[in-house]
């Protein structure tokens, strides 16, 4: 794949998880903006941050960012318009944690193994 269109992968899933959290905040929030808000928006789209930093190592990048996109977006539609039960806004509280701690250095991790061709070699986009 071309460094760019990586980047622009990794831009796009990132700018969509922004918005999907700034729909959480601002929208699905059940009363006005407050530092609870504030706070759970700033955690949220810590792990894109994240990514964006690390965006310099690009199958890694785009692993997490594919990843945390998809947990972040099951878990909004699992908390917001399908609810499997009373609690499921708690994963809202608990999933930018277990992004950050657990599905970025996974990511990072199985792009490692990934970015090797059968000769042993690593990609070129990656050095």
């Amino acid at each position: 794949m071309q460094e760019q269109s990586v980047f622009r992968i990794i831009y796009l899933l990132c700018i969509g998880g922004l918005l999907l959290h700034l729909k959480t905040a601002l929208i699905e929030s059940s009363g006005p903006v407050d530092s609870f808000t504030l706070g759970l928006f700033s955690i949220s789209i810590f792990p894109y941050l994240m990514i964006l930093f690390l965006r310099k190592k690009y199958y890694g990048s785009l692993c997490a960012a594919i990843g945390v996109f998809v947990i972040d977006l099951f878990f909004h539609l699992d908390a917001f318009v399908f609810p499997s039960s009373s609690t499921a806004a708690l994963g809202l509280l608990f999933i930018p944690f277990f992004n950050t701690l657990v599905v970025i250095p996974l990511s990072f991790l199985f792009s490692y193994f990934v970015k090797k061709d059968k000769s042993g070699k690593i990609d070129p986009l990656d050095q």
